[in-house]
């Protein structure tokens, strides 16, 4: 009798198993991790109003995105943190605004035209700005 063995799919060969988790093979315990980390995320967007707060859009929970009002308090990226609590998350959760994926779009998309424009009336090190006149 072997030491590994999924008790979802029936795999047995040791080569698809991670070192802690005998019971279920690398393939059905993605899907399980996945699955609970998805219906995580949704319960967190629904305790923090389940709709975007500058548009209103509710239509799909999975359209909408935690922005933090301020990149200068950002401690950590949530999406990096998938294994952590819902309680370990909140102090950071508590630093962004739910909305949706356009709006999101849209205040990026602001930031990085402004950096662009920024960029592009620097003038390269060693040259000094000339002006006509």
């Amino acid at each position: 009798m072997t030491a590994f063995l999924c008790r979802t799919c029936g795999d047995d060969q040791k080569k698809n198993f991670y070192k802690t988790a005998r019971y279920q093979c690398k393939s059905c315990w993605n899907k399980r991790t996945a699955a609970s980390q998805k219906e995580k995320v949704l319960k967190v967007k629904k305790q923090y109003g389940g709709k975007c707060i500058k548009c209103g859009y509710d239509k799909s929970l999975e359209a909408l995105v935690f922005h933090h009002r301020d990149p200068m308090q950002k401690e950590f990226n949530l999406g990096a943190k998938r294994g952590y609590s819902i309680e370990k998350l909140k102090p950071e959760l508590d630093k962004c605004d739910l909305i949706c994926s356009n709006c999101h779009i849209e205040i990026h998309s602001g930031e990085y035209h402004s950096q662009i424009v920024r960029e592009s009336m620097a003038c390269p090190a060693g040259i000094e700005p000339t002006f006509a006149g």
